[in-house]
């Protein structure tokens, strides 16, 4: 009876394993579920900015304006050029500042040349930097770009380009070396 009790304490080697391995299995469901999540929230976003320039442009147009678009690290905005000085779109709901999802960044290449996307720092402040922006000008005409949104982790890349006839498109590619 002793030698019953004394083998049946621990776990043996193959009960170990099979736990070893759903949990593998459980541990990489949910990886490729979130990667597939986070695919999605790059897509949309880059979609959203997408529509949101194509919007900007056409109001540009309609309402013979200058409009621009300012990047900083983390969020975009739209601006409007009012007595020679540009003033943020605050009024309109829809060309409000925007704030990219957690875990998303921006690079940015204006003109083919890349531009660094920073912080702002508050109204009234000592700083003199100003942060990158696309022109979208009355004749349908905008400052050729390419804004890549990417995950922090790398792995997802859509870029949109701008053309400087007006024209987007968004592409997917592998994610550049860091």
């Amino acid at each position: 009876m002793s030698a019953m009790l004394q083998r049946q304490q621990g776990f043996t080697l193959l009960e170990l394993i099979v736990v070893t391995l759903i949990m593998g299995l459980i541990i990489g469901v949910v990886n490729l579920s979130s990667g597939l999540n986070r695919q999605h929230d790059v897509r949309e976003e880059i979609e959203r900015l997408a529509a949101l320039i194509d919007l900007a442009a056409q109001e540009s147009i309609f309402k013979s304006a200058q409009i621009a678009v300012e990047f900083e690290e983390n969020s975009y905005r739209f601006l409007t050029l009012v007595e020679n000085k540009w003033q943020p779109i605050e009024a309109d709901r829809i060309l409000r500042e925007r704030q990219l999802p957690a875990g998303l960044e921006i690079e940015l290449f204006v003109e083919g040349e890349r531009k660094e996307v920073f912080r702002i720092e508050a109204e009234g402040s000592d700083n003199e930097k100003v942060p990158p922006r696309i022109f979208l000008l009355s004749s349908g005409e905008l400052t050729p770009f390419e804004a890549s949104l990417k995950s922090s982790d790398g792995d997802t890349l859509y870029t949109l380009i701008g053309h400087i006839n007006g024209q987007l498109e968004i592409e997917k590619s592998n994610a550049r070396p860091g």
